[in-house]
């Protein structure tokens, strides 16, 4: 096994397979989608650890047949540190790993915190600290980054960008939070089209229904990205969309605002205003966090 220091790779010191193992959340692999392409031009196969309830989703992030998930049983940071460790010790492997599911050769305090003798994951300068941690340059996250759009998905954008050019996104529900942004941003849903990629905002019959019915649970959280880049303005929660939106260009959307579940990540990119939900006040919060 060997852990390469650096993104200046030598060909003729890289094994012939690359195992990558991160954070196993869909917003955490949508931000290292750019890391696993460059390795795929490395490496003769390259396997993406991930936890067995995201392989379904996980699986259609990459068009390349070089580029293998590879799930995890045990959705729990023991499992995921435990197959860190057993990775690094196969001879056939190059191991990129980071980030608090694979972080037992990087110091915890990038990760981990003690707080009122509790321990608190921690993502310090997200999605910064995973290339970091692999020392690959920060800029493939969006220079390697690629969709394989189906051509019925085109479609839909096509008849989107054609008909409303001008629309708001907004992301309201997570993988364990909900947070009102219609209401906390006093949004106007009849302006422009107001999408929300979870649930139609609208009641069949009116002007916007029929398009944004068309985004609703699309089948491939990767498929929401031109629906990120060409949006007019941007209301999220810290959660897959708001990945996105990190590593693609927003900086056409005003305003860009993201709502933090909880104090727990510190962003490297300073492309939203954030705000923290207090007794359900938006209070607006500085990055970078301290804890």
């Amino acid at each position: 096994m060997s852990i390469l220091p650096t993104h200046d790779i030598n060909p003729n010191k890289l094994k012939q397979i690359a195992m990558v193992i991160g954070n196993g959340g869909l917003g955490d692999t949508i931000t290292y989608i750019g890391m696993v392409n460059y390795l795929a031009t490395k490496y003769r196969i390259v396997f993406v650890a991930c936890m067995k309830i995201n392989y379904e989703q996980i699986k259609l992030f990459f068009n390349n047949n070089l580029i293998i998930p590879y799930p995890i049983d045990k959705n729990d940071d023991t499992t995921m540190r435990q197959f860190d460790v057993m990775m690094r010790s196969v001879d056939e492997y190059d191991v990129y790993a980071f980030g608090h599911y694979g972080c037992n050769y990087i110091d915890y305090d990038r990760y981990i915190k003690v707080k009122d003798n509790k321990i608190i994951n921690i993502i310090r300068n997200y999605p910064i600290s995973y290339y970091e941690d692999v020392n690959l340059p920060v800029e493939y996250a969006t220079k390697y980054y690629t969709v394989n759009y189906p051509k019925e998905i085109l479609d839909i954008y096509d008849d989107l960008f054609k008909t409303y050019p001008k629309y708001v996104l907004i992301h309201q529900t997570g993988s364990n939070a909900h947070i009102d942004v219609i209401k906390h941003n006093k949004i106007d849903i009849e302006k422009l089209p107001v999408i929300d990629i979870n649930k139609n905002l609208y009641s069949k019959g009116h002007k916007y229904y029929d398009i944004c019915q068309k985004f609703i649970n699309l089948r491939a959280v990767v498929y929401y990205t031109k629906l990120v880049e060409n949006a007019t303005s941007l209301y999220l929660i810290d959660s897959c969309i708001h990945a996105i939106a990190l590593i693609t260009d927003v900086s056409h959307a005003s305003p860009r605002v993201c709502y933090q579940r909880e104090y727990r990540m510190k962003y490297g990119f300073d492309k939203f205003d954030y705000y923290l939900l207090v007794k359900d006040t938006p209070v607006k919060i500085k990055l970078p966090l301290e804890f």
